[in-house]
């Protein structure tokens, strides 16, 4: 990377709020290609934030994981309730046997 020096500070660009450097992360045999590397393109995604707390595009995951904790609690319930059923069938059986 002859001719090619580091960028110099502007102050100016200090009011930038962002500033993306990318370089390519890669190597080829073509000689050309490695001398004089192609722009590298960025995407910039910017999700709105909701109450400036959670941003817009996690609120559907985040209902799915209460959605599913709510469920999984009460399934836990009813489980336990069934185990607690079976144990007590079962300690009655013995004590009728005894």
């Amino acid at each position: 990377m002859e001719g090619k020096s580091a960028p110099i500070y502007n102050p100016i660009s200090s009011v930038l709020f962002l500033r993306v450097q990318a370089a390519a992360d890669y190597y080829t045999m073509n000689q050309t290609l490695m001398q004089e590397v192609p722009p590298v393109y960025v995407d910039i995604i910017l999700d709105p934030f909701i109450m400036n707390i959670v941003p817009r595009s996690l609120i559907p995951t985040a209902a799915y994981i209460i959605v599913l904790a709510i469920g999984s609690w009460f399934l836990a319930k009813s489980v336990n309730r069934w185990i607690q059923l079976f144990s007590r069938d079962k300690t009655e059986i013995q004590k009728k046997l005894s």
